[in-house]
């Protein structure tokens, strides 16, 4: 079975990845890589959990994100964005998507650090009712995110353990 783990903090050097300086909401899930042999960059690791995502929860992922939270997203499939999100930077280590909407901005940042995958999300509340929103839809995205991550690192070989960072 493929673990993730939710990190509480995220790590500062996941962090430091993001330019949004006054995030209201940060959070952070990680897994072991499966070793494959095959190298793969962040940004492969981004369009894997995504774009490669189950044909369910790719929809269930984008309606979700169109209709309840309005994003903005962009072209796909497009080489500078990944499920609609903009490509906005990238380090040796880590990838950084950025969307926003009328009421909220956000961030997710994919950070490979030797064998362990990071997903962290950031998100700025740009109206009063964003926070309200995002708080009923939080716990979905709790349970979302690491099935994407589960069913990226299944199809890359292997099942996984996650362990602390």
């Amino acid at each position: 079975m493929v673990s993730v783990l939710r990190l509480r903090p995220v790590p500062e050097a996941v962090r430091a990845a993001d330019t949004m300086a006054a995030p209201d909401y940060v959070d952070g899930f990680s897994l072991l890589v499966p070793a494959s042999g095959e190298v793969r960059t962040p940004e492969d690791w981004a369009r894997a959990v995504f774009d490669d995502a189950p044909a369910a929860l790719y929809q269930f992922v984008v309606i979700g994100w169109r209709v309840f939270l309005g994003l903005r997203l962009g072209p796909r499939p497009s080489p500078d964005c990944v499920i609609g999100w903009r490509l906005a930077d990238r380090g040796e280590h880590w990838v950084r998507m950025e969307v926003g909407s009328a009421m909220l901005e956000a961030h997710i940042v994919f950070w490979l650090d030797q064998e362990r995958l990071t997903f962290s999300t950031s998100v700025h509340y740009t109206r009063r009712r964003a926070r309200l929103l995002w708080s009923a839809l939080a716990p979905v995205h709790h349970q979302v995110v690491p099935m994407l991550l589960r069913s990226a690192a299944r199809r890359a070989g292997g099942s996984s353990a996650a362990g602390n960072q």
